[in-house]
């Protein structure tokens, strides 16, 4: 697990660069949602209770998932995978720390990424299909219908210094001059509470770019 989340860390320093689906346009703002969806939505947020830090639980598009997952419960529960990438195989025990190229959707606007797998099966390599979902990316200009609550109360719509009075001082950050010059980043690993990961990215305004959770093995 130390070595994945070693991985994992490297391939955080690079968040900022991804939208997640490799290619995918931000989902188009001027088309008006209908008022009874929108209505639906609040509603939903609004039921959301926020996870405890002590637990695993994210709240997503107002229904609760207790990670790591597995991937064939998300399936079950009206999420798709491209068929491709759910063909993709993993060798025996492999635990892997992915770049957010893999997609989990209801929609082209509602939808959230892949940034760990594991696969549980000690003696052969799985189809994606049959994998342990570790990890996930929340990237909200590519996905603006989509509502998370993470473990501790962070939403969709938390600011850089709302997620400092919720976690703390992290573990490590990056200011403006970073890698695009227009985002910065509040990392917290191994939360001392449970283990978990959480990375969140703003925007230079401090409006959220995208966050990710890491479950503890």
């Amino acid at each position: 697990m130390k070595k994945f989340l070693t991985i994992f860390a490297a391939l955080v320093l690079s968040a900022t660069a991804l939208t997640g689906c490799g290619g995918s346009k931000p989902a188009s703002t001027a088309t008006e949602q209908p008022a009874a969806k929108e209505e639906t939505k609040t509603e939903a947020k609004a039921d959301a209770k926020a996870p405890e830090l002590t637990t695993s639980v994210l709240v997503i598009d107002g229904k609760e998932y207790t990670f790591p997952i597995e991937i064939a419960d998300l399936l079950a529960d009206g999420w798709t995978i491209a068929e491709d990438k759910l063909a993709t195989e993993y060798a025996a025990g492999e635990l892997k720390a992915e770049t957010g190229s893999i997609a989990i959707k209801k929609s082209d606007s509602d939808k959230f990424f892949i940034r760990g797998v594991y696969n549980p099966d000690t003696s052969a390599a799985q189809p994606l299909s049959k994998c342990r979902l570790m990890g996930v990316q929340f990237t909200f200009s590519v996905a603006p219908d989509t509502t998370v609550v993470f473990p501790g109360g962070a939403t969709e719509k938390s600011t850089y210094d709302e997620i400092i009075k919720l976690y703390g001082d992290p573990d490590a950050a990056t200011d403006f001059a970073g890698a695009r010059k227009t985002e910065t980043m509040l990392a917290y690993d191994q939360y001392k509470t449970n283990g978990n990961n959480f990375n969140f990215n703003f925007e230079e305004d401090g409006k959220p770019s995208s966050f990710i959770f890491m479950a503890a093995e």
